[in-house]
């Protein structure tokens, strides 16, 4: 136990209103023993904390002491809410703990999916806030990436349009209808990094029978966001001429 047990043990019988000798004759034990608790010669057992931690009305044992929930090697140390949830949970019947295990699914699958909307939502604050800080001129192809009916690419009308920095783009490139909605929508912009090919589950633009389109790669085609659009068959034909990394963002002042 951490170096200062002992000091936070009397702390917090003073801080329940106990004296020594209403705790030690409470639970019977012999006054040099307690004294000793909380003088850092000896340390009770772990039986004996939970008491006293109960009395305390210390529901947070771990941290009550400074510890963190967790031992050195890693693994988990439970609180006394914890121990008494265990031992409620085993003193049910097969459903009881099929249902406490069903609501403890769910409540943890939310917990994750709020959690990874955070960092998210984080990470793109994050993004925001260094792009704005930086602009760079780059290559625009201006709304040629068909999210609907294609463009021929030999067509493609190219100028430079100036943008927040994004790490790895090597040119911006126009959304053009709504097959990719909601994902992207008509007249977006995003940044693209050339590239070969692309792995499935990731956004590339490509090109088919010199038509421009931006889709999802799929196992076996070229996929659509919006459900009216039916998947695009893979065949020799499409060429991958970009990663899509993302839409171009601006901040109020429109940079």
């Amino acid at each position: 136990m951490k170096k200062n047990f002992s000091e936070a043990l009397k702390e917090l019988r003073i801080r329940a209103g106990y004296s020594q000798k209403e705790v030690y004759e409470m639970f019977n034990i012999r006054q040099s023993t307690f004294s000793a608790w909380e003088t850092g010669r000896a340390e009770p057992s772990a039986e004996m904390l939970l008491k006293l931690c109960k009395l305390y009305n210390v529901s947070d044992v771990f941290s009550a002491f400074g510890y963190d929930g967790y031992n050195e090697d890693g693994s988990i140390q439970l609180n006394l809410k914890e121990i008494e949830h265990i031992e409620k949970y085993r003193s049910l019947d097969p459903y009881g703990q099929e249902t406490v295990s069903y609501i403890l699914d769910r409540e943890a699958a939310r917990v994750k999916s709020l959690q990874e909307r955070d960092k998210q939502i984080a990470s793109l604050e994050e993004s925001l806030n260094k792009s704005s800080a930086t602009l760079r001129i780059y290559t625009y192809m201006q709304k040629i990436a068909s999210a609907g009916k294609g463009f021929y690419f030999e067509d493609i009308p190219t100028d430079t349009i100036e943008a927040p920095y994004h790490e790895n783009a090597d040119f911006i490139i126009g959304v053009s209808g709504d097959s990719m909605e909601p994902t992207y929508l008509d007249g977006d912009r995003v940044y693209v990094q050339k590239c070969q090919g692309v792995n499935i589950g990731e956004i590339g633009i490509f090109i088919l029978n010199n038509e421009c389109l931006i889709k999802e790669a799929g196992e076996n085609g070229l996929i659509s966001h919006n459900p009216k659009y039916a998947l695009i068959p893979g065949n020799e034909s499409i060429l991958c001429i970009g990663k899509v990394l993302g839409k171009v963002l601006y901040n109020e002042n429109g940079t």
